[in-house]
């Protein structure tokens, strides 16, 4: 620690500040002095009250003297939830109203829209102030917005008359509630609608009734499935014979096989004649026209035409040995030849029967189409007509049970005091702010004689 020496002789030790306190050069300290700002104050008292006295004047001749009262009156709307919700037809879902996304913030704006507002216009046209001659106007009076409750609507209507005000309110929640039903369907009666639907319906329903009633005079499905069952019939009994001659020929060419290995002037077996006897049977029980029966006593290679069905005519049974293996073979052509014949025309009978079998198949189908159309459209109309006759009973019992959704829930009454102007309001405003421009002016007033304070030197 450094030391310093005394006039005696004595050492004394010097003490060193901290840089921190040393006091930079120049500085001087300023101490605030309310003194001064209050003797501004009293000197200048004239301009401190008078500042607010005059403010207050001349705000209480505007107050109660030039501005005109103005009145406030406001009615109310509601979107109410219905209490009951009927549902008797499934085919229409009826959304409630709780479950809707309703655009409450909408609201305000579609009742200052000029639609509406125009409508309003010409109803309180003699209601309305000297100054409003159209909708801008009327604009400038009226106010929207939603309550507490965005379900609650609040249309305010200004003007120097309150009852002509509450007038104008309750003409514009009426005009509004209207609106917001027309836009958005809520609460409107939906009965005339469905009775009007109904009654369409049911003209719809009794010419699909009628129109079965007279296809079903002449529908011919009947008819061509009687005839188609009688064609199908006769086309598989064709089939079946052609089938059945083929089978028989087969047999006979077997047959005749078996005996052209024998010799032509032998004497046939009885098994054999039975096994020819047998051949005839089938094809006589298949209802073949067969060849006539020759003579017993004679051979004749010759072909007989077709005709009738033949009656074999047996005497004994050794007619049936008395022919030689040539005959034999003779008569199984004869037969393998009007077998042959028979099936050629089996077949061209089946085949000419296959153009009236599809026509009348198309024919019956179409028939089947036309009815099921028919009866597709009545059965929809009775359906639809049933649905609208449930729907109106429902939309009956819900407006007996809860009425409108979108209604004006309070009228507004004319104001008893004017919301405007407010003058204690407007008097303790115009004081606060004289007194501010009192305290300042003095302050400038001040400044303006004194001058800038000179600054105290070190």
């Amino acid at each position: 620690m450094p030391e310093q020496e005394r006039p005696d002789g004595q050492q004394t030790p010097v003490v060193v500040l901290p840089p921190e306190y040393y006091m930079p050069v120049g500085y001087q300290e300023d101490e605030i002095d309310l003194h001064q700002y209050v003797n501004v104050l009293f000197r200048y008292w004239w301009l401190v009250i008078g500042t607010p006295l005059v403010a207050l004047l001349i705000t209480g001749v505007l107050a109660f003297f030039v501005m005109k009262p103005s009145y406030q009156a406001t009615a109310l709307v509601a979107v109410i939830k219905p209490r009951y919700i009927a549902q008797f037809s499934p085919n229409f879902q009826t959304v409630p109203l709780d479950q809707l996304q309703l655009p409450y913030k909408a609201y305000p704006t579609l009742a200052m829209s000029a639609d509406l507002l125009q409508r309003v216009y010409t109803q309180v046209t003699d209601k309305l102030p000297p100054g409003v001659k159209g909708v801008e106007e009327l604009r400038g009076m009226v106010s929207a917005k939603n309550g507490q409750d965005p379900s609650m609507i609040e249309l305010t209507v200004s003007g120097p008359d309150p009852r002509a005000a509450a007038d104008i309110a309750n003409i514009w929640a009426d005009e509004f509630a209207k609106t917001v039903q027309e836009v958005y369907g809520q609460g409107t009666s939906e009965v005339p609608a469905f009775e009007a639907q109904l009654k369409d319906a049911d003209a719809k329903r009794q010419a699909a009734e009628q129109a079965v009633v007279e296809f079903e005079a002449t529908n011919p499905a009947g008819i061509l499935e009687a005839q188609l069952a009688d064609k199908r019939a006769a086309f598989l009994s064709a089939m079946a014979n052609e089938r059945t001659i083929q089978g028989v020929i087969s047999d006979a060419a077997s047959l005749r096989s078996r005996l052209a290995k024998q010799s032509g002037s032998s004497k046939s077996d009885l098994v054999d004649d039975l096994s020819a006897l047998l051949l005839e049977v089938n094809a006589l029980n298949s209802s073949v026209s067969l060849p006539a029966q020759m003579d017993q006593t004679s051979s004749s290679t010759a072909p007989q035409q077709p005709s009738s069905p033949v009656q074999l005519q047996i005497q004994s049974g050794a007619a049936l040995s008395d022919k030689t293996v040539a005959e034999q073979i003779a008569y199984l052509d004869n037969l393998i030849v009007a077998l042959n014949e028979r099936a050629k025309e089996t077949s061209a009978q089946a085949a000419a029967m296959q153009p009236e079998l599809l026509a009348l198949q198309q024919q019956l189908e179409q028939a089947k189409t036309q009815e099921n159309r028919l009866m597709e459209e009545r059965s929809l109309s009775q359906e639809l007509y049933h649905s609208l006759a449930l729907k109106l009973e429902e939309a009956r019992l819900n407006e007996q049970t809860n009425g409108r959704e979108v209604q004006v829930a309070a009228r507004a009454l004319p104001p008893l005091t004017p919301s405007s102007p407010r003058k204690m309001m407007m008097l303790a405003v115009a004081g606060a702010l004289g007194l501010m421009v009192g305290v300042f002016g003095a302050f400038v007033v001040n400044f303006l004689r004194t001058g800038p304070r000179p600054s105290r030197s070190k």
